[in-house]
């Protein structure tokens, strides 16, 4: 009871890890797009593999540039913020100027990248503009997927973040 004579009780634990956490759909390129329930466990097992394969921490803060109703703001949000990281939300404007990104990369010292190779590729011919700055030493890690990643993309992301480890989930 509380000090005012109040009950208090816990509702009962009717969740599981074979709940669905949510509906992603597919692109629709061979037709309609079809919905993908994907349970909780699927989701904590890429949150703590992630954590332990890539040292995701309290030190991390990731630039989200995709659509918050794309799969791959999933990591960006639960993957980075439950392990104590942060996530810098890129705006409309930001979005649609490379020349902006590249500048919240260096400012706000990014470590993580997640985005569809295109997105990136975007920002590859102003890299050799920053090479050197204060901020290029910042990204660690970069992970792309969702389509196909143009063969020089790793290495113009590494010859002006030399530190950055690229990783290839398509």
């Amino acid at each position: 009871d509380t000090p005012d004579g109040k009950a208090i009780f816990n509702l009962p634990n009717v969740g599981c890890s074979d709940n669905t956490a949510y509906i992603i759909f597919t692109s629709g390129s061979t037709g309609k797009p079809k919905g993908i329930a994907v349970a909780h466990r699927a989701v904590l097992n890429l949150v703590h593999w992630c954590e332990r394969t890539f040292n995701f921490g309290a030190h991390d803060l990731g630039l989200c540039v995709t659509s918050l109703g794309f799969e791959l703001s999933v990591f960006d949000i639960f993957g980075l913020l439950g392990v104590g990281g942060a996530v810098y939300l890129a705006d409309e404007t930001e979005l649609r100027e490379p020349q902006l990104l590249l500048a919240i990369m260096l400012r706000e010292r990014i470590t993580f990248w997640n985005s569809a190779p295109t997105s990136l590729s975007q920002l590859a011919p102003l890299f050799s503009d920053v090479r050197g700055l204060p901020g290029t030493d910042a990204l660690r890690l970069v992970f792309l997927s969702g389509d196909f990643t143009p063969l020089s993309l790793p290495d113009e992301i590494r010859a002006t973040f030399s530190r950055t480890q690229v990783v290839n989930l398509g």
